[in-house]
């Protein structure tokens, strides 16, 4: 069974989703704080100046002279008032003990008195404007441990809150190819509703197995049915061909016999699946390659694949020639097939060994979101079925539309 490899990190994890959310979240509170900071110093010089008016009315009851920073005015009417910025105690009003306003570039704190207001001109000692660098600079440096505490906490929170998730990608995803899940495994997950999802994830996958496994039986029941037809056909082909001293120079009687013996030749590779009879030869694999790819020109050049053959050293493999045959033209289907779901070139490279042959496609544009995985069906797996049967040993792996096969002898 072939399994989907876990994908490039580059693309959107759980855990990336996680540690965005967190460190939003964090730099959402620290403005949050730096604002409220600014305001509560804001407040503190309001609270400040109101503390100095009111010390100078005391000293207006005891007769004493008011600082240079300070006057008495019956109204307010004379000054042209404009909103004090910034907008945090805009209280212009008789009505209202204290307040701050600006007019003509200068701004006022003021408190109403008997018989008039109290200003208090705060133009030239702004409190806050002078500590405002120093509060920038502390929040800055509150910032940066800040970011480090919101990572250390979003890789602490997907450690136990993405466990479960963690534990499915672990199942189904990281897992080796041919291996089970146990009910153990299932067990781990302790979250009820990720449990399911475990569990309709493995049915749906045993069902995709026994569909596959159904589909291998029904090609070899085939086989086996169409064995007689073959003959049948073959003997009265060769008949044809005895009785009739022109036909078999003719384009189309060619097409038919070679047709006919390439179905028997599939026949007896499925066959192979099921018999129990030993093989101790050995095929030429780059010779038999070339002549099944020679035999099925017109279906390549129709569908323009650039097939591309790299024999670095000669090799052999401990096969019949009509399975490795049956192993390039499942393997044929498949460039095909995902080469036009792709949309894409299709090109199929062929690499050859002493030990060892890779078969794998280059499709481009591969869409990480429309993974085509599913469509291979059962070509994939009865190629390794075939390859198995004759202990040799198989590494199959699939991306998108991506497919590479290694056979290799053990």
């Amino acid at each position: 069974m072939t399994w989907t490899k876990l994908l490039p990190s580059a693309r959107p994890t759980l855990q990336r989703r996680l540690t965005t959310s967190i460190s939003l979240l964090t730099v959402a509170l620290f403005l949050l704080f730096s604002a409220t900071t600014l305001f509560v110093t804001y407040s503190l010089e309001d609270a400040v100046y109101q503390e100095q008016l009111k010390q100078a009315q005391r000293e207006i009851g005891s007769n004493s002279a008011l600082p240079a920073n300070m006057d008495f005015v019956e109204d307010l009417t004379r000054f042209n008032i404009e909103p004090a910025w910034p907008v945090l105690s805009v209280e212009l009003g008789e009505n209202t003990p204290f307040g701050e306003f600006t007019a003509d570039g200068r701004h006022y704190h003021y408190r109403v008195v008997d018989g008039g207001f109290l200003l208090l001109d705060s133009t030239d000692i702004p409190i806050v404007k002078r500590a405002l660098d120093d509060i920038f600079l502390i929040l800055l440096v509150i910032l940066l441990p800040a970011l480090l505490i919101t990572l250390w906490v979003a890789r602490i929170t997907s450690k136990h809150a993405l466990k479960p998730f963690r534990q499915l990608s672990q199942m189904f995803i990281d897992r080796q190819p041919n291996s089970t899940v146990d009910a153990a495994q299932l067990n781990q997950i302790r979250e009820q509703d990720v449990k399911q999802i475990a569990c309709e994830l493995l049915n749906a996958l045993e069902q995709k197995a026994e569909v596959l496994e159904q589909q291998v039986a029904f090609s070899q029941g085939m086989a086996h049915e169409l064995r007689t037809p073959l003959q049948v056909m073959t003997h009265s082909l060769e008949l044809l061909g005895q009785t009739h001293d022109g036909l078999p120079t003719t384009s189309a009687f060619t097409r038919l016999t070679n047709s006919v013996t390439r179905m028997q030749r599939i026949s007896s590779g499925l066959l192979w699946l099921t018999s129990t009879q030993d093989f101790s030869g050995n095929s030429d694999v780059e010779q038999t390659v070339r002549d099944t790819l020679g035999s099925l020109e017109a279906l390549t050049v129709s569908h323009g694949i650039d097939i591309r053959i790299n024999c670095h050293r000669p090799c052999e493999m401990p096969l019949p020639s009509e399975v490795l045959e049956l192993i390039v033209i499942n393997l044929l289907n498949n460039v095909i097939h995902h080469g036009k779901a792709d949309g894409g070139q299709m090109r199929w490279d062929i690499e050859i060994d002493s030990r060892r042959v890779l078969f794998s496609n280059a499709v481009e544009n591969v869409d990480p979101v429309n993974q085509n995985e599913q469509r291979f069906g059962v070509g994939l797996v009865l190629v390794e079925k075939l390859v198995q049967r004759f202990e040799l040993a198989v590494d199959s792996q699939t991306e998108g539309d991506r497919f590479s096969i290694v056979i290799s002898r053990g």
